[in-house]
């Protein structure tokens, strides 16, 4: 699939997501509207199930929630068990949906990132190696998305830290080098240069 009119990105829900993330500056603001997105999609009940872009807000906006908040937080949410339970009946209906695989990796991430690898992997089955293949398979399916570049790019950096930096590094490159085909991927390339030029003065100050 390298074509770049496959698949379908997320539209209503995802704009919303994508414009607490990338254009709201203050958090609790981005907070509020990250949870109207979850709320939302929780109020349509079983048509949900029927719309894979309406799927994926809920569980995205869930996992950037999570990155954000407590972990006492998240799991008085229980978004430690909701998120990976959601991603995996998204990716039972769609294998080789590259957004969710993407989110999967970045979410296998961001718990190694919270409570260490082998806290992670005992309590939450997750592990580096998983991240892997979750962003392997992305990849394979589309690699030409913003988001995967420079979601792989956090997560190596979450899990191995300065060990992967330039390899964090090159995919945050080629992120920052995509041309947008929407608004939401040119908010995810406008991320990405952000993302870049932050880790390019903190190598520049080591």
């Amino acid at each position: 699939m390298a074509g770049h009119d496959l698949p379908k990105q997320p539209v209503t829900v995802g704009r919303n997501t994508h414009y607490a993330l990338f254009l709201v500056p203050d958090q609790a603001e981005k907070h509020k509207l990250l949870e109207e997105v979850i709320s939302y999609t929780d109020q349509a009940g079983e048509l949900v199930q029927a719309n894979t872009a309406a799927q994926f807000g809920r569980v995205y906006a869930k996992a950037r929630l999570g990155e954000e908040l407590s972990v006492p937080v998240v799991l008085k949410r229980g978004y430690t068990t909701q998120i990976p339970n959601e991603l995996k009946a998204l990716l039972a209906k769609h294998p080789q949906q590259p957004f969710a695989l993407t989110l999967y990796g970045g979410y296998e991430a961001g718990v190694i990132r919270k409570v260490g690898k082998m806290v992670g992997r005992m309590t939450y089955g997750v592990s580096a190696d998983n991240m892997e293949q979750y962003f392997s398979r992305s990849f394979k399916a589309q690699d030409n998305l913003p988001i995967g570049h420079y979601e792989y790019a956090n997560a190596l950096m979450y899990v191995y830290g300065d060990d992967e930096q330039e390899k964090a590094l090159a995919h945050l490159k080629r992120a920052a080098a995509i041309k947008p085909i929407n608004a939401m991927e040119a908010l995810e390339v406008a991320h990405a240069k952000r993302l870049l030029a932050q880790f390019e003065q903190t190598l520049a100050q080591n």
